[in-house]
């Protein structure tokens, strides 16, 4: 949900607060479900950026460019796509903002051409956090059902400062 939410917000700053977005989802996925939830329910706050479209591409990037394509020319005043996995939305011709920050992505990203952001988990905090968790566990104090951990986004800025 998270990495929705941040997404939007990088996105509607990024238009400017004005546009019309289509979504790449995967229903299939329960964490992408969540992903597109997240995105959805933080775009409300943006009434001048407006999701005009959504496809499930089942997680194929032949089958997302396809379906994109059909898309965009039934759509074509899109300005941005918002994809909850990097994967299918490798497109090279509109604004994009994925998740998870694939190495294709990262290179598309580094390059300044459409993908401008994807929105990425940190493992190593997570390793971090689940060995803390293990310890409390063994140490049989209490442990939350469920621990978030934050993300953040990688653009063209943060991949200058590695």
């Amino acid at each position: 949900v998270g990495m929705g939410r941040i997404a939007a917000e990088y996105l509607a700053a990024f238009l400017g607060g004005r546009g019309e977005v289509a979504i790449v989802t995967h229903s299939g996925v329960p964490w992408l479900v969540e992903r597109e939830q997240g995105f959805r329910t933080a775009m409300r706050e943006h009434k001048t950026v407006r999701i005009v479209d959504s496809v499930d591409a089942g997680g194929s990037r032949e089958g997302a460019l396809s379906l994109l394509e059909t898309l965009l020319q039934a759509r074509r005043e899109t300005d941005a796509i918002f994809a909850v996995d990097d994967g299918p939305a490798l497109r090279a011709d509109l604004f994009i903002v994925g998740c998870d920050g694939s190495p294709a992505t990262l290179e598309l990203i580094r390059s300044e051409g459409p993908f401008k952001a994807s929105v990425v988990q940190q493992p190593r905090q997570m390793g971090v956090r689940v060995i803390q968790l293990m310890v409390r566990h063994f140490d049989d104090e209490p442990v939350a059902p469920r621990v978030l951990i934050p993300v953040r986004v990688v653009n063209v800025d943060t991949l200058r400062r590695k």
